[in-house]
């Protein structure tokens, strides 16, 4: 039996953890699994290599190797001057797999634009009835953007139709920890850096050194509403709901998503994605306990 997933989640809420977990069942599963030159189809849905971002020329795909330094975020300074080029993922049927492809790139990811990418991805899936994959969707992200313009009943609608005709077992996540969700996602958005690595070590140091303020517009006037509309969307598309907590708990999670147990070593082969900075926001942020108070008294309720 095929294995066909949609995960609905916020930024930083483990949902890469989650997809990883997931691809896993995929790949065990009667077909083939549909992917993007080997990586899970996940964000498929968002174009980000289309609209979001803006790549040097000399870039094969969106995650070639050498591509550090190379990528330019919609909002970076000078990007309207930058010359880069743009890509999508074009399926190949020889392969069998989504290949990345030098496309126009998009000023606003408008609704006729995911209309398209979500038909084209039912036009492959339709044709291809043991396709496996596990799709990864941000969709309360996707409406506060300053380059979208999507419709919300006419996103919502399509996908619903999508996974009734394809037997999508559409998965909500919700970050446990709501004030570390709020942490985390403020200090990617101030310093820019979003992944583990050196550029993150050296932003850790500098706050340790002149650690920072949560203002209360950002997590009533940004991060709230997000978090509201988030959970509204989990509750009208998705069966099953989870709480990020279960992540490292794999056996539990397998029963609350009625999927087989993972022996140990496949549980071992799974990859675990660290949020930013994570165990040291009351070193970076000033009013931690403050944000917690906010997170308790109005992001866990309703």
């Amino acid at each position: 039996m095929t294995k066909r997933f949609h995960v609905i989640s916020l930024q930083r809420s483990a949902s890469k953890s989650l997809v990883n977990l997931l691809d896993l069942y995929c790949q065990e599963a009667p077909g083939f699994n549909l992917s993007v030159e080997g990586k899970p189809l996940s964000e498929y849905l968002h174009a980000w290599g289309q609209y979001g971002f803006k790549y040097d020329t000399s870039l094969a795909s969106p995650y070639a190797p050498d591509a550090k330094g190379k990528i330019w975020f919609h909002d970076s300074p000078g990007f309207e001057f930058k010359t880069g080029k743009s890509f999508r993922p074009l399926f190949d049927p020889e392969s069998k797999q989504f290949k990345w492809q030098e496309a126009s790139y998009l000023k606003t990811y408008d609704k006729e634009t995911f209309r398209q990418t979500l038909d084209y991805l039912h036009r492959v899936v339709s044709e291809h009835s043991d396709a496996n994959f596990v799709l990864k969707t941000q969709l309360a992200s996707m409406f506060d953007s300053p380059t979208q313009d999507l419709n919300f009943g006419q996103v919502v609608a399509a996908l619903i139709d999508f996974h009734f005709d394809h037997g999508v077992q559409c998965i909500g996540l919700i970050r446990s920890d709501p004030a570390e969700w709020i942490m985390s996602n403020y200090l990617a958005d101030l310093t820019g850096v979003f992944v583990p690595g050196k550029a993150q070590r050296d932003v850790i140091q500098t706050l340790r050194d002149q650690p920072t303020h949560i203002p209360p517009d950002y997590v009533f006037m940004k991060m709230l509403p997000k978090w509201v509309m988030h959970k509204r969307m989990c509750q009208m598309m998705c069966k099953v709901t989870i709480h990020s907590d279960y992540l490292s708990h794999p056996d539990e999670l397998a029963k609350v998503l009625d999927l087989p147990k993972l022996s140990y070593e496949q549980k071992a082969s799974v990859p675990s994605e660290r949020e930013f900075s994570a165990g040291v926001y009351k070193e970076l942020i000033v009013n931690v306990d403050q944000i917690k108070t906010w997170a308790n008294r109005y992001f866990n309720h309703g």
